[in-house]
């Protein structure tokens, strides 16, 4: 099943005809109802599934929003409601959801060989750190670049840390 809608607003009435089949009692506002769930399951080709009631997007407590099913402007509760269809998506936006697909994709493995490049650079830097302590420790005095380069290193070494677990 796929979403057509997933922000209908229902009025009690059509609440408890869509969960428990449950007729208003008044003639008028039942015919509203029945012609309404009818136009939006389409006779069953769609369905309509409701929001959970402990979310609070689910439950308006009081609206005067007119109800997407029998269209009353009585204020009252409205329940929220997506509509679903087992009808095969159209051949347009399927190519478009597949073109979002296919970006996302590229998007990724951008990313992924990004990260590769990187992680890569990392360990050329900590090669090159270890030949300069080496080096360091090799001569009793390095001379100030060599100091200035091992505390430059130093620096990119603990700010490279918090990120070694990625």
């Amino acid at each position: 099943m796929r979403t057509l809608d997933d922000n209908l607003m229902l009025c009690i009435d059509c609440t408890l005809l869509a969960e428990t089949g449950e007729l208003p009692e008044d003639p008028k506002i039942e015919r509203a109802c029945l012609a309404g769930l009818e136009a939006l399951t389409k006779g069953g080709e769609q369905a309509l599934a409701q929001w959970s009631t402990d979310d609070d997007d689910g439950v308006r407590e009081f609206s005067r929003q007119p109800c997407e099913c029998c269209g009353s402007h009585l204020g009252g509760t409205r329940q929220r409601y997506t509509l679903l269809t087992s009808a095969p998506m159209p051949a347009a936006e399927a190519a478009e959801l597949q073109d979002d697909v296919n970006t996302l994709r590229a998007e990724r493995d951008a990313a992924e060989t990004k990260l590769v490049d990187a992680e890569e650079t990392i360990a050329d830097l900590r090669e090159t750190v270890a030949e300069l302590r080496a080096l360091a420790a090799a001569h009793e005095h390095p001379d100030i670049r060599a100091r200035w380069i091992l505390e430059r290193a130093d620096d990119f070494m603990s700010l490279e840390q918090p990120h070694a677990n990625h």
